[in-house]
């Protein structure tokens, strides 16, 4: 289970976004590698935070180290590695959602709270940070994210991938995923709808 030939920008704020394998990207910089690439379909998430690349053709890109972690036992030792050997207070992670079909469902964050709790209930659980609290995928909807399987991409920072189960959507809108919508220009606000 990977993310074949794809790229994704995830917001730091409002001038810089993280990609994967690179670290930090400045927005001019992210305006230039999507006029360049016109080739390649571009996907945005509800919020416009987080953007996907696919490219037509396989990535020129080092693949990042990563593995998939198979037991609680291994889960809970490598989140008590992970901030136990972090120096930076209040981490956050990157956390993305795929469904086991491959498809790309949403990305959030987490701290060491929220990948406990997900470790202990089975269930796609993040770290809120407009409402500065966990939040469990579906407690209110009831669209859990279940049977999870975790994977870890040896990027900077670390980035998790959870393969869910999703039950119904996974969008606040109402949408199976998130990216619903595929960017036909730089910011155009008439995003198209897949």
């Amino acid at each position: 289970m990977q993310i074949a030939n794809t790229i994704t920008l995830i917001k730091q704020d409002p001038k810089t976004f993280l990609i994967w394998d690179v670290q930090i990207v400045q927005r001019n910089i992210l305006e230039k590698i999507y006029k360049e690439r016109l080739s390649s379909k571009w996907e945005v998430d509800c919020d416009l935070d987080t953007f996907i690349q696919y490219e037509n053709k396989p990535l020129d890109l080092k693949i990042p180290f990563q593995h998939i972690l198979k037991n609680k036992e291994e889960i809970g030792n490598w989140i008590t590695n992970l901030f136990q050997n972090n120096s930076q207070k209040n981490l956050l992670i990157p956390t993305i959602a795929q469904d086991k079909s491959g498809r790309i469902l949403m990305q959030a964050w987490a701290n060491e709270n929220a990948l406990r709790s997900a470790l202990q209930s089975g269930n796609g659980t993040y770290f809120s940070r407009s409402r500065n609290k966990l939040w469990i995928k579906g407690e209110e909807s009831g669209h859990f994210q279940r049977n999870l399987i975790w994977e870890v991409l040896e990027t900077k920072p670390v980035t998790l991938i959870y393969h869910t189960d999703q039950m119904g959507a996974a969008c606040h809108t109402g949408e199976y995923s998130c990216f619903f919508r595929e960017m036909k220009a730089w910011e155009d606000a008439s995003l198209i709808k897949l």
